[in-house]
């Protein structure tokens, strides 16, 4: 039964609509503005909210994709996340509300909205990020998008969202460091649109992440991911893949002695590259074949110190027919440091 119809759908946005106006109205009495904000700009602002914010796409995506909602616009609308979401759609509105002519009363009254929206729900989304719509956060414990240690789901306030994106448990978008100088914008990430962002993976600084593109468990993100793109942790590394569908394997990369080993499966005949932060093979950088085995390859680097520090090397790239897997590990900066001294 599809409970995302036309008669439903009627149903939750008169619901919602009740809730939002209750929630602004509640809020602007708590704060003394009742007097300057009439009835019917409340529910001019809590109708544009619910119909054209994007909210009504978040709780029809929820509902349409996660298979424990059963479709139900009704069960999504009581999760945190959803009410986590709601509350930061109305902050946002409420930055621009012109019924309220000083910005500094607008900012104070998104304030106070997303104090409550944690206070609530455990989920911290700044009102000044930008979110498009069809976002969903799944089971938002533990979710941190910004740069608090707040045990809940944290937006910052230069993070970039786009459309149909979805977050669970654990993930942080954060900034890469706290400033001590001049204010760098954006500090947070700019996440693409139809992107999964899975459990306790962390993003952090002002980085890209394309479209198209998955997040996997635990991953560490802190330079850009080109669209189309799939990230997955194995075996204590990192791989980096453009496309889900692999010729090759990749288990695990270490040292032997003065070289790199990259184990994995169908692998002896793969290309191997040093590449760096862009993705880019970085010039003047040989990758000598040592052995190639069913198994693994033996492979060396010879990079001048200059070069390493010139041209950033965080990847080895290891390709076969068009199929290319990058992988960034600890153990490849320990090798770089113990190669250039």
């Amino acid at each position: 039964m599809n409970n995302t119809g036309p008669v439903k759908t009627n149903l939750f946005i008169s619901k919602s609509l009740r809730d939002c106006i209750n929630i602004i109205s509640t809020t602007c009495d708590k704060w003394k503005l009742a007097i300057g904000v009439s009835n019917n700009e409340i529910i001019e602002l809590s109708m544009y909210i619910v119909t054209e914010s994007g909210f009504l796409e978040d709780v029809r995506r929820y509902a349409e994709t996660d298979p424990a909602a059963h479709e139900s616009m009704d069960y999504v609308y009581k999760t945190n996340g959803c009410q986590a979401i709601m509350y930061y759609r109305i902050a946002h509105a409420v930055l621009q509300w012109n019924a309220i002519q000083s910005s500094d009363l607008r900012i104070e009254l998104a304030s106070y909205l997303h104090e409550e929206s944690k206070r609530i729900t455990g989920i911290d989304i700044n009102p000044s990020a930008v979110i498009k719509s069809g976002f969903v956060i799944d089971h938002g414990a533990g979710v941190k998008i910004g740069v608090s240690d707040y045990e809940g789901v944290v937006i910052g306030e230069t993070a970039r969202i786009g459309e149909n994106v979805t977050i669970l448990n654990g993930v942080v978008l954060g900034a890469a460091v706290v400033n001590k100088g001049p204010v760098q914008n954006p500090r947070h990430p700019q996440v693409g649109n139809e992107v999964t962002i899975c459990a306790d993976a962390k993003i952090l600084g002002g980085i890209k992440i394309g479209d198209n593109v998955l997040i996997g468990p635990g991953c560490r993100i802190t330079q850009d991911i080109p669209s189309g793109y799939s990230v997955i942790l194995s075996n204590q590394i990192q791989l980096i893949k453009n496309g889900s569908q692999g010729l090759v394997q990749v288990d695990a990369i270490a040292i032997d002695n003065t070289n790199l080993v990259v184990y994995g499966d169908q692998i002896e005949d793969c290309n191997i590259s040093a590449v760096d932060d862009h993705y880019e093979v970085c010039p003047n950088v040989d990758v000598d074949i040592v052995n190639r085995y069913p198994y693994k390859i033996l492979f060396s680097l010879t990079v001048s110190r200059l070069e390493a520090s010139k041209f950033k090397i965080v990847h080895i790239c290891v390709e076969k027919n068009g199929h290319k897997i990058f992988i960034n590990a600890p153990v490849i900066r320990r090798y770089l440091n113990k190669l250039i001294g």
